[in-house]
């Protein structure tokens, strides 16, 4: 097993290695598009801006890479701004292209709704997770249905089919996507590395998925 984190100057890098760490010895922080090639699984982190990281992605040429590896079945995991960048558009400062890996797009949690103080943006803390009705049985993951996990994010992914939508939780009256699978594909919007014993069980999971 080959487990590569990419490293395109964005994201917490080594509290991601490290929860990995504590299941697979073989992880690789990659900076180099080649570096990819013979990984077994890929991880897609993030924290910032969607422009900036799609910029800094192209600026690398790491784009064909992470598709070729989608394109031969291998395991990709994206992490909040990474999962984000998974979808086809950002509506996040401006109108930007994503991978297009999973078909949606990214757009802000819904202010309307933050008059509550229960509810405020960015939305910074613990939530359960609940499994989409349609999705039950069908993934790996779906046992961490009612699992707790740690969120910082103010723009949320909107998917255009029902069915990649794995786990929401409801901002307010709102349910946002917060786990999204599209076979190989997998993307949290919460941070697992930040997650306690759920986000070992969520990597566990990755990590098995060959």
């Amino acid at each position: 097993m080959n487990v590569s984190i990419i490293d395109y100057g964005t994201g917490n890098i080594k509290s991601i290695s490290r929860i990995f760490k504590k299941f697979e010895n073989n992880i690789n922080i990659v900076n180099e598009p080649k570096e990819i090639k013979n990984s077994t699984h890929l991880v897609l982190p993030g924290v910032g801006a969607f422009p900036k990281a799609m910029e800094l992605l192209n600026k690398k040429n790491f784009i064909p890479e992470i598709k070729e590896h989608v394109l031969k079945g291998k395991p990709l995991l994206g992490i909040c701004l990474g999962m984000q960048l998974l979808f086809s558009s950002s509506n996040e400062i401006r109108k930007t292209a994503g991978l297009d890996l999973i078909k949606g797009e990214v757009i802000k949690l819904p202010e309307n709704e933050t008059k509550s103080k229960k509810f405020k943006i960015p939305n910074v803390g613990w939530h359960q997770i609940t499994i989409n009705k349609i999705n039950i049985n069908k993934s790996i993951y779906s046992d961490l249905s009612k699992a707790k996990f740690y969120f910082v994010h103010s723009y949320y992914c909107k998917t255009d089919d029902e069915n990649c939508n794995l786990f929401h939780i409801k901002f307010n009256k709102s349910k946002i996507c917060v786990i999204a699978q599209k076979d190989n594909i997998i993307g949290t919007q919460f941070h697992p590395e930040k997650s306690g014993e759920n986000g070992f069980r969520l990597i566990k999971k990755f990590i098995r998925n060959k």
